[in-house]
């Protein structure tokens, strides 16, 4: 298959390599060229679960658009609507556009080229979270730490989804049919564990501090903070006719190794236990969990007035601390149609 992938960062970059191991095309698109400015010159060099140098084709330009099999959107949430934009007019028939991260995208792409995709038979689709973990030691280089097993995979129109995951399984055998879209947004592991950990560690970014991010990033306490808060969100899950996960269960889902409590899976997960913490307040914990993540489950709340103190109190306290209203750069859910996402007829 032919992949574009949109977005040379960490995760543009360990799809790349993941993706040519394979034996697949790989065209990778930023519109920085300052970005693609080592790969232009040197091979994407990956190590980790993946090993070895590749070449991606480079491209700054979307007009090449049209001669891939399927569009991977790997910028962060608040890319997504600039390039769904970017894209309009330019789908080929029968193409797959799928956002990497969630946090709305495949609703925010519909918004924007829905009515084309209906028309050319293109399919528009998000993962429930980040398949790759990974970072880049430089610019032309990505380490792959490691792949989940499992992962949520949704379109916009839920009988697709079967299909789609059937068409990646070479590929993407981690891909899961996943109940809807909302279910690949609502039950979205990183916002709940992400926006806490960055208040409690606050000082710790700030200072540029060494540290584990779910070691001594999280104590029994900041667990059980991260329980009441996904407590309150599979309240607001269960109000949108969406079959809610716990966090626990949505991060088990991801390892082999089950464990018993929230606190649990932190401490004990291989992948887990050298995870570091950013060093900076400059983070997509902040940027992107806070707008796209938390801020969407307040909207909704509201919505269906379901009372979320410790959501809300969380969402306060770090835009006061960042002088940021993260409610105001949040996805518009107030009067998003929800049924149009769902599998079948459900009652809100």
């Amino acid at each position: 298959m032919k992949f574009l992938i949109l977005g040379a960062g960490n995760t543009g970059k360990a799809y790349s390599a993941y993706l040519l191991s394979k034996g697949q095309e790989v065209t990778l698109y930023d519109r920085s060229l300052d970005r693609l400015s080592s790969l232009r010159t040197q091979n994407l060099k990956a190590s980790g679960v993946v090993s070895g140098e590749f070449s991606p084709v480079l491209t700054n330009c979307l007009d090449c658009a049209k001669d891939s099999d399927v569009i991977l959107v790997c910028t962060v949430a608040e890319g997504h609507r600039p390039l769904a934009v970017a894209l309009k007019g330019a789908l080929a028939p029968g193409q797959l556009v799928l956002v990497t991260n969630g946090c709305w995208g495949a609703v925010e792409f519909d918004q924007v080229l829905g009515e084309e995709a209906d028309r050319k038979g293109c399919i528009l689709a998000e993962t429930g979270g980040q398949l790759i973990l990974c970072s880049s030691p430089a610019p032309e280089e990505v380490y792959l730490k490691t792949v989940k097993q499992t992962m949520p995979l949704s379109c916009v129109h839920p009988q697709q989804t079967a299909a789609v995951c059937d068409r990646l399984k070479e590929v993407f055998p981690q891909f899961v049919p996943g109940d809807s879209v909302l279910d690949t947004s609502l039950n979205n592991s990183n916002p709940m564990i992400h926006a806490p950990l960055v208040l409690f560690n606050a000082t710790r970014l700030e200072n540029g501090e060494d540290y584990l991010l779910f070691g001594t990033g999280v104590t029994e306490k900041v667990a059980r903070f991260v329980e009441h808060m996904d407590a309150e969100r599979v309240a607001v899950v269960k109000a949108c006719g969406v079959p809610p996960r716990t966090e626990l269960e949505m991060l088990n889902a991801f390892w082999p190794e089950k464990q018993p409590t929230l606190l649990d899976v932190l401490h004990k997960t291989p992948a887990y236990q050298v995870t570091k913490g950013p060093k900076t307040l400059n983070h997509r914990y902040l940027s992107e969990d806070l707008p796209y993540g938390l801020a969407p489950y307040l909207i909704l709340a509201r919505r269906f007035g379901i009372d979320t103190p410790y959501m809300e109190t969380l969402v306060h306290m770090l835009g006061l601390y960042m002088g940021v209203d993260f409610l105001t750069l949040a996805p518009d859910l107030s009067t998003v149609d929800l049924a149009r996402y769902l599998p079948d007829a459900r009652s809100f």
